[in-house]
């Protein structure tokens, strides 16, 4: 309980990465765990770090920061993912309608060809191709094809969930194979503890990867 970082702030998020996001007045600033401030300018936004990095907003551009608080990407996209635990952001250039992939210094690995491109997560992402979903790799190959009409949602671990035409959501490996199949009347929540939280008949459970009820399906309300 001893007060490890004086109350100084008009909001403070939480750690990430070694890094907090706080804001004084109208400054949107980070510190450290031993509450030494950035010395950089503060940032019209900010996300929380991920995988050491930060998407930090400058006027209508977007950059990269590291949890030493030094500018990785200059504000320069007009739009940045999340980093992903590929080391790779989906990343927008002014004027162009279509979505890449860049490393932490900017340099493109995966050519703009996505209309939209999730952040990667258990080593592919969920990309959009002429309206339909699938989900690519590392390298950039295509190990979903983009034939899903409703929403992909990355899970972690290989796994994605997703939905058939009639509503219900299933489970599908990283290959495309169907691990659970869609009886569900939720959208999933990506894995917490390797375990997920599951609705039918208006009753709430918890299944695990291989898609096992693990907790019985017995409660009228869950959270995460």
């Amino acid at each position: 309980g001893n007060m490890v970082i004086p109350a100084l702030y008009d909001n403070v998020g939480s750690f990430s990465c070694g890094a907090a996001r706080v804001m004084m007045g109208e400054d949107i600033l980070f510190i450290n765990k031993q509450g030494v401030r950035q010395t950089t300018p503060s940032y019209d936004g900010a996300s929380t770090f991920y995988y050491n990095y930060s998407v930090v907003e400058l006027g209508d551009k977007e950059g990269l920061m590291n949890n030493k608080f030094e500018m990785a990407i200059q504000p320069y996209f007009y739009s940045l993912s999340a980093m992903g635990d590929n080391g790779l952001c989906a990343a927008r250039r002014e004027g162009d309608s279509k979505v890449e992939y860049v490393n932490a210094k900017g340099d493109t690995k995966i050519p703009a060809m996505y209309d939209y491109a999730d952040d990667f997560l258990g080593g592919v992402a969920v990309i959009t191709m002429n309206n339909k979903q699938g989900a690519i790799n590392k390298s950039g190959e295509l190990v979903i094809q983009p034939t899903y009409e409703y929403g992909l949602l990355n899970l972690g671990k290989g796994l994605l969930g997703y939905m058939d035409k009639n509503g219900k959501t299933g489970i599908l490996d990283k290959k495309g194979n169907i691990v659970v199949s869609p009886i569900y009347e939720n959208n999933y929540t990506i894995l917490n503890d390797g375990l997920m939280y599951v609705k039918s008949k208006d009753k709430w459970g918890y299944i695990n990867t291989k898609g096992e009820m693990v907790i019985p399906q017995i409660y009228c309300e869950v959270r995460a």
